[in-house]
């Protein structure tokens, strides 16, 4: 609802523009009253009286000339954004208060199509429509309205409504007869209200709260029906209800009794109370405090409160029926109760349709699906959904062709959001493509297929919801592999690559097409533009491995040992390797490049416990050798602690390099060492999680840089970036002989 409020320019006040009947009434009657003390009067009060209607004349076309403008306002409003709820609210509400019959009959007609609507509004739509209906057409299209209304909400107050006005529509309702002698003439009107009873009592069954109305009006139709097998019909629905947990089992026990005393039956052949009874009311104690949390998260002002209460009860509430695993059916109803809470909670619906295939409850699936897109029009996902459910239940293809084009002008969000609706659609006609015979067929769905692509395309490019270009390269691939369209598949693969020219995958995509094609000197002219694109990306590599082995394969013993050439030619990328505990920390991983040395980091806290272990260690011994000395029992020497410059143990300083004739000592170049030793100088005293999270903020600012020219200096680095914030340090990457 909120989303919904977010996309109105204004709010909107029905008190503004709906009419008053009663106001309306007593200016009637002032005007009435007017003209009575206008007879007695003189011509000059008369005069008066004719001013004063001229007057209100003109007040009321005032207020027409603005109730147009209104109106006008509202229709240009819903024509930019249709999901404007409100705006489709107020404009129905003007339309009812001026009686404009066709103009409120296609207002709500757009409204129902667009959302489901509440109880409150069907209620109001079926009371206007009731007072219209004379002739039998009208009833008929009347009865098929009541139910669509069912077909939103499971609501008890609609369902009662309905199973009413059917026993009114067969000339069976109170006010036809009290009384109902089952005939051969109406038996069959019987069988069809009963049918919609029984259909009421399914849906309703497990409304713990306000079944007992249902099955309160079903028996009393029941009663007014003289047959032979009446008494037994009402005991049955006593039995029924009370087998099912709800409130008010005590009272209907006693209306069961009741029934029993005063139709002097036979206590001796009836079992009370029925079985199933005392489950029931077992149960019933059980669950009742869901609902009480439930009837109280309703009754919280704050909008977003509420709305969080009502999601955590009510899927605390449907998790305990599950475990109980007493029926899905109950399940399955606490879903549809829940809805009319949740119905903007788009993983509350798609919970329900996987609760649905769980279950294997497919009759329900696609009505359940249509309300969700109806609801959550916003999520890709359940419009995915449902397009699944509509070609799994074999839907015609012109009605799954309306349903994606209304699913991408239905506001999706995010635009890239919309990439699998895109994608989705043009899968569904490839598959009705390669399963048509006919060739004109065929013909008219290639053209759907490259419309749908092309349109997705230009899509993607404009909102840049498609960064890797894939429905482009689908459309591609299509144009290759389906129509054999070669030159045209090319075209498109050139277009991809000149957008990302330093994507390796791409690249490998597009050599692998054409070497489906066979057409081995198309992938050589690729993999040559690949190399010039990826030549100073850490992926080149891997790009001329992929080249010899294809050469291997494919090429002559020449072009092979070109290739193996060409790669022996290109320059080693040094490839930086981020400073992290498995790297130079606890030996773990992988080896650092020659000139590196493993270094102990401060923030490894494998490391870290045996030097705080042997901190406490040296001041233990401390503590017992001063103790022996003074008591006079040991001349043991106390051990001198170690300081900042004295050697750890298995630490290196200097390094031997041997030139074949004598063992030369040079310091060694290890720039990994000197920058963690800088480091560690500004992280002394800082805890574990301390120098974690320092890290990590220091890797957040961090940045790596391509491209750069081997005379560069840091002075250089760091005035050029200077522009860009403080920069804090600069690290070169060098090799071993100290050079850029």
């Amino acid at each position: 609802q909120k989303q919904m409020a977010d996309n109105n320019d204004e709010d909107f006040d029905d008190s503004e523009v709906r009419m008053n009947d009663d106001s309306q009434d007593e200016a009637d009657d002032s005007d009435d009253e007017g003209s009575d003390d206008d007879n007695g009067s003189d011509d000059d009060d008369g005069n008066n009286g004719e001013d004063e209607s001229d007057s209100d004349e003109s007040g009321e076309e005032l207020d027409q000339e603005a109730l147009n403008q209104k109106i006008l306002y509202l229709q240009a409003q819903i024509e930019s954004n249709p999901a404007n709820f409100e705006a489709h609210r107020t404009l129905i509400s003007i339309y009812r208060a001026s009686a404009s019959l066709d103009l409120l009959r296609q207002a709500r007609q757009t409204l129902s199509s667009l959302f489901p609507l509440s109880t409150e509004l069907w209620m109001e739509w079926l009371s206007d429509e009731e007072r219209l209906c004379q002739t039998k057409e009208q009833k008929e299209k009347f009865l098929e309205l009541h139910r669509r209304s069912l077909c939103d909400f499971t609501s008890i107050q609609l369902w009662c409504s309905h199973c009413a006005y059917v026993e009114k529509f067969y000339g069976l309702s109170e006010d036809d007869s009290e009384e109902i002698n089952q005939t051969k003439e109406n038996e069959a009107s019987i069988a069809i209200v009963r049918k919609e009873y029984e259909s009421a009592i399914s849906q309703c069954y497990y409304h713990v709260n306000e079944s007992g109305i249902v099955w309160s009006q079903y028996r009393h139709f029941e009663k007014r029906i003289q047959s032979e097998d009446k008494t037994e019909r009402i005991l049955k629905l006593f039995t029924r209800q009370l087998s099912n947990p709800s409130n008010g089992l005590g009272e209907v026990l006693s209306e069961m009794y009741a029934f029993i005393s005063t139709n002097k039956i036979d206590q001796t052949s009836i079992k009370m109370p029925p079985e199933g009874y005392e489950k029931s009311t077992t149960r019933w104690e059980e669950i009742k405090k869901f609902e009480w949390k439930i009837q109280k998260a309703k009754e919280i002002e704050e909008d977003y409160r509420r709305t969080d209460m009502l999601t955590k009860h009510w899927l605390s509430y449907i998790q305990n029926e599950k475990d109980s695993a007493i029926s899905n059916d109950r399940v399955r109803c606490l879903y549809e109760r829940s809805l009319e809470d949740l119905r903007l909670n788009n993983d509350h619906w798609t919970n329900y349709l996987k609760f649905l295939i769980s279950c294997g409850a497919s009759e329900y699936l696609e009505n359940v699906a249509h309300r969700a897109i109806h609801n959550c029009y916003w999520c890709s996902s359940l419009w995915l959904k449902y397009l699944r459910i509509l070609e799994t239940n074999q839907t015609p293809m012109n009605r799954i062709f309306e349903t994606y084009e209304c699913s991408l002008n239905s506001g999706i969000t995010p635009p890239e959001d919309q990439i699998p609706i895109y994608l989705a659609y043009a899968d569904y006609i490839r598959r009705r493509w390669t399963t048509e015979q006919n060739v004109e067929e065929k013909d008219r769905l290639a053209g759907f297929i490259r419309n749908v692509l092309e349109r997705g395309t230009v899509f993607a490019n404009q909102s840049g919801a498609d960064s890797h270009s894939v429905v482009q390269r689908y459309l591609a691939n299509i144009e290759i592999n389906l129509f054999s369209n070669l030159e045209r598949g090319r075209e498109l693969w050139k277009s991809v690559l000149e957008l990302h020219p330093s994507n390796q995958f791409l690249w490998k995509e597009c050599i692998l097409i054409e070497l489906g094609q066979h057409n081995y000197q198309k992938c050589r002219e690729l993999f040559a533009q690949a190399q010039q694109c990826l030549a100073h990306s850490g992926s080149l590599q891997a790009l001329l491995s992929d080249w010899l082995r294809f050469e291997g394969m494919y090429g002559s013993f020449e072009q092979y040992s070109f290739t193996a050439e060409l790669i022996e030619s290109q320059p080693k990328v040094p490839i930086h390797r981020p400073t992290n505990n498995r790297e130079f920390g606890n030996g773990k991983g992988p080896k650092g490049p020659k000139g590196f040395t493993k270094q102990k980091l401060p923030f490894n806290k494998k490391d870290a416990k045996p030097e705080k272990s042997k901190k406490r260690q040296r001041e233990n011994e401390e503590d017992k050798t001063e103790e022996q000395n003074s008591n006079g029992e040991g001349n043991q020497t106390r051990k001198k602690p170690k300081t900042e410059n004295s050697k750890e143990e298995g630490e290196e300083k200097n390094i031997s390099i041997s030139n074949g004739n004598a063992a030369v000592t040079k310091p060694k170049l290890d720039i990994e060492a000197q920058f963690h030793e800088k480091r560690n100088k500004n992280e002394i005293g800082l805890s574990l999680s301390q120098q974690l999270q320092k890290e990590g903020q220091r890797q957040k600012a961090t940045i790596f840089v391509q491209n750069v020219r081997k005379t560069a200096t840091q002075e250089e680095l760091t005035k050029f970036f200077d522009e860009c914030g403080k920069v804090k340090e600069v690290r070169m990457i060098m090799a071993a002989n100290g050079v850029f």
